[in-house]
């Protein structure tokens, strides 16, 4: 080998530097992907980023003594474009995607209303903010959680804003995120700015968590400001605990490890001063509501440990809930109290090489939760860097020795009851009779809606034993429903088969040859008793619709796109009005029947149902009776049909016109016509054919928006519309 002179060594700056080039040249391929014919500005940010990876790339080549800062605000910048390009891409706005965000605005409306969070019920929020159905918190009893289950500045960060009227809470929620970068690009030693700030790019995850309504990212500045003056004689650390366990219970964890922490450093800070202060701060936003009612705020504060929540997550629990191991899910919810006592007795014994361990081991806890979702884990990776950084953190522990008495008793108490908790899941199988070999043996489709409406179990167990127990069915998209059981008979000896029937149809499962289907079984004491393997459907089992037929119903999928229109989305103010309603004659459920009131001065009044269509179907028919011609223009005045929005987000209106021979396609500005003959008062069948639609884009993997819409303006003459939608396909 010829060497070329002295080695130089990078600088950690100058590594990072190269990762963030790589990440700006990425998101410029995300905003080009993100369909910039649409959203002309894309096309801007994927140049800039482009241009940016490029200068970066550049300067990484160069050591400067202004490089580590320079870079950390260049990851909070490639930040903000991949959050720039989702907003612009999809345009949040009133959905949101957990019902934890959604309780929290609601509550925040509530408390303005003067009202108690605590006692009213959340369940307007659903309707409210549009929450998908497969992302509601169902418990083993068959019932959905419907309280506010957070400490009360969870929900109190979002008043401001409610009193601003902004429309979404996920701003907020991107705020928290670029608060904490900043953090930890501010309290990282210099030299090392710009590798604690790549942290956030490590996973996909920070980004589509903020941006998905998870609300873990508001307690996480908080944890930040706790592991980098951990070790500092500041009240900094103690403030910001008691201010995280105020915003949720996943910093609840810390506050063991703090006590030990701070018996170890008493000779430089009181320990009651510490824990005075994190108390303080940990009442100052809940003291009102603990006095307004008691109770009912403990039972929500506990609520999360206690409300029976159906098992979930990527934790041990998996290896039940995907039948690799199938054990007790109750054991689980003795171990994993039992393994955060045994990390806190660790950190009490050998406190001088565990100083990590305050800012992991919940994580590890809670990986043994029957309930271990992703965002339990997701966020202590950015707490232990802000811990490891920072000059009050990391290895500040090594000058402290010998435990003090108070310690020691809590290092025996929790030994004690970390031994307890293992003897009681042990003991648990002594009560506990699981059901053995449950699997799917047969699975039946709705033949008008093509979602699975039943299926028969077997299970090795005698009929009668089976009989007390309840069924769920679960998909891979986080959807769980209870369905009923219509029959139980005797298949041989020591078995049974089980009839399992959708008490309707919005409980009916969607299917694909990609996600199975998994039954769980729940005993009269709500525990886990079994899962059946996965069912994943041949090609062939997959059903569609024998007829495209409308169903009048809410599906507990609503949030999937299906193959065919079955959940339909609408205001329900306006079905409380009438001014949508269900008619009991023609289709199979039923016809939509719209009757629109004129509004006064110069305004519109509309009513619609929508559905989201998988891409794929290049022909739709439909029937229409319209009450009056709809006026197709630059001013329409009276609209009644089929609104169809393609994947580039543009309208296209299918209407009928008496006064035509042959269908015409108009356009006016915005609108975008497809007028069809008929004739008013009667049935007319349309169909419609994507090439039909003058310049429609059906991308290969958005779902068409398909809605019926009634619409009229107060220019128009009548004073109500009378108009019906009678379904796809079949003749009413």
């Amino acid at each position: 080998m010829v060497s070329t002179g002295r080695y130089r060594a990078f600088s950690a700056a100058q590594i990072a530097a190269v990762v963030l080039a790589a990440v700006l040249i990425d998101i410029g391929y995300q905003a080009t992907l993100s369909q910039p014919a649409a959203h002309p500005a894309l096309a801007w940010i994927s140049l800039a980023s482009y241009a940016l990876g490029f200068i970066t790339l550049a300067a990484a080549a160069r050591r400067r003594r202004r490089l580590d800062g320079l870079v950390a605000g260049g990851f909070v910048l490639a930040f903000a474009l991949q959050i720039a390009i989702r907003v612009i891409a999809q345009s949040p706005a009133d959905q949101y995607g957990t019902d934890a965000l959604a309780f929290n605005h609601y509550s925040a409306q509530v408390l303005l209303e003067g009202r108690d969070p605590y006692t009213a019920s959340m369940e307007p929020a659903y309707r409210e903010f549009d929450v998908p159905a497969t992302v509601y918190t169902t418990t083993v009893e068959n019932g959905l959680v419907l309280s506010q289950s957070y400490p009360a500045l969870s929900f109190l960060f979002y008043v401001p804003f409610v009193l601003l009227h902004l429309r979404s809470m996920l701003f907020v929620e991107l705020g928290f995120a670029a608060v904490a970068m900043l953090l930890v690009a501010f309290i990282a030693r210099r030299g090392y700015k710009a590798l604690a700030v790549l942290v956030f790019f490590a996973s996909a995850e920070y980004v589509s968590f903020a941006f998905g309504s998870v609300t873990d990212v508001a307690w996480l500045p908080f944890m930040i400001l706790v592991a980098a003056f951990w070790n500092s004689e500041s009240v900094i650390a103690p403030i910001a605990l008691g201010l995280a366990c105020a915003t949720k219970q996943n910093p609840w964890f810390v506050v063991p490890f703090a006590l030990v922490h701070w018996a170890y450093i008493r000779d430089r800070v009181p320990v009651v001063r510490n824990a005075a202060l994190a108390l303080l701060a940990f009442l100052a936003p809940n003291l009102p509501f603990i006095l307004w009612n008691p109770g009912a705020w403990l039972r929500g504060v506990l609520f999360p440990m206690l409300s029976g929540a159906i098992p979930n997550g990527s934790g041990i629990v998996q290896l039940v809930t995907s039948n690799a191991l199938p054990f007790p899910v109750a054991w689980l919810s003795w171990i994993w109290p039992a393994v955060f006592l045994a990390g806190v007795a660790i950190y009490a014994l050998r406190y001088r090489g565990t100083g990590w361990m305050p800012f992991v081991w919940p994580a590890v806890a809670l990986f043994f939760s029957p309930r271990s979702l992703q965002n339990y884990f997701a966020y202590w990776p950015i707490v232990f860097v802000a811990y490891l950084v920072s000059g009050n953190g990391y290895g500040a522990e090594a000058g402290v020795r010998g435990a003090p008495v108070p310690v020691r008793r809590a290092l025996a108490v929790a030994a004690l009851c970390a031994c307890v908790l293992v003897a009681a899941a042990l003991a648990t199988p002594a009560i506990f009779r699981p059901l053995r070999g449950m699997q799917i043996a047969r699975v039946r489709f709705d033949a008008a809606t093509g979602l699975v409406r039943a299926l028969s179990l077997s299970v090795e167990r005698p009929a009668g034993e089976v009989r007390g127990y309840r069924f769920a069915v679960d998909t891979s998209q986080n959807g769980s429903v209870f369905w009923n059981v219509a029959r139980v008979t005797r298949a041989g000896r020591g078995s049974a088969t089980v009839e399992l029937r959708a008490p309707g149809v919005p409980a009916e499962v969607p299917v694909s040859e990609d996600h199975g289907i998994q039954v769980a079984a729940y005993a009269a004491s709500g525990d886990v008793v079994a899962y059946t393997p996965s069912w994943m459907p041949a090609k062939a089992a997959i059903a569609s619709m024998s007829a495209l037929h409308m169903v009048c119903a809410q599906s507990r999928f609503s949030a999937l796109p299906v193959a065919v229109p079955v959940a339909w989305k609408y205001a329900g103010g306006d079905f409380a009005a009438g001014t949508v309603a269900c008619a009991a004659r023609g289709m199979r459920d039923g016809i939509l029947r719209f009757r629109v009131l004129r509004p006064h001065g110069d305004a519109w009044a509309t009513a619609a149902v929508s559905q989201l269509v998988a891409p794929g179907s290049r022909t739709v028919s439909f029937w229409l009776k319209p009450g009056a011609d709809s006026s197709a223009g630059p001013l329409p005045t009276h609209l009644f049909g089929v609104s169809i929005v393609d994947g580039l987000d543009r309208q296209f209106y299918v209407v009928i016109d008496s006064a035509l021979h042959a269908p015409e396609f108009l356009s006016s500005g915005s609108f975008r016509y497809y007028v069809v003959p008929g004739r008013i008062g009667h049935w007319n069948h349309v169909r419609v054919d994507a090439r039909d639609l003058r310049g429609f884009y059906a991308a290969p993997y958005t779902p068409v928006i398909f809605a019926v819409m009634d619409a009229i303006h107060a220019r128009d003459a009548q004073r109500a519309t009378d108009d019906e939608f009678g379904g796809f396909g079949a003749r009413p």
